[in-house]
C-alpha cells in the first residue's frame, strides 16, 4: 500500500472511530487501524490503540458457552476453544518467519525450551476436553 493510500485509510479509519456508534464497526476499525499505524511505523499510536481492544476474557468464544443450557455448554465451549486455538496457531505459524519470536516461544516453555509442567498439564486438559465424547 502506498504512503498516500495508507494515509487516506488512516484518516478514514480515524473518522469512523470519531463518528460511529456501532461497536462491531468500531472494534474492527480499531484492530485494522493498529496495523495501519504499524505500517506507518507509528508504534506508539498502534500500541495505545491496541490497549483499547477487548481482552480475551470478553471475546465471544468464551462468553457464548455461558448463554447455552448445560446440555449444550460443552459443545459450545469446544467450538470456542477450537476457534481461539486456530487463531493462536495462525500466530505461531506466522512467528516461524521471525527467528527471534520463535526463540521467545521456546523460552516461554521454560529453560532450554522445556516445559515447567504447567503448560503440559494445561495442554493435556485441553486435549482431553476436546476429544472426549
Amino acid at each position: 500500500m502506498s504512503f498516500a493510500r495508507r494515509s487516506e485509510a488512516i484518516a478514514l479509519s480515524e473518522r469512523v472511530l470519531a463518528n460511529s456508534t456501532n461497536e462491531k464497526v468500531r472494534s474492527t476499525t480499531r484492530a485494522n487501524l493498529c496495523f495501519l499505524y504499524l505500517k506507518r511505523e507509528d508504534q506508539e499510536n498502534a500500541m495505545q490503540l491496541a490497549r483499547t481492544l477487548p481482552h480475551v476474557w470478553e471475546c465471544r468464544e468464551l462468553i457464548m458457552p455461558e448463554m447455552h443450557p448445560e446440555e449444550d455448554y460443552r459443545a459450545e465451549l469446544r467450538k470456542g476453544i477450537r476457534t481461539a486455538l486456530s487463531a493462536i496457531c495462525a500466530k505461531i505459524e506466522h512467528a516461524q518467519h521471525y527467528p527471534h519470536v520463535r526463540e521467545d516461544l521456546l523460552i516461554a516453555l521454560g529453560p532450554d525450551g522445556q516445559d515447567d509442567g504447567d503448560m503440559t498439564k494445561q495442554l493435556e486438559l485441553l486435549m482431553q476436553f476436546l476429544t472426549e465424547e
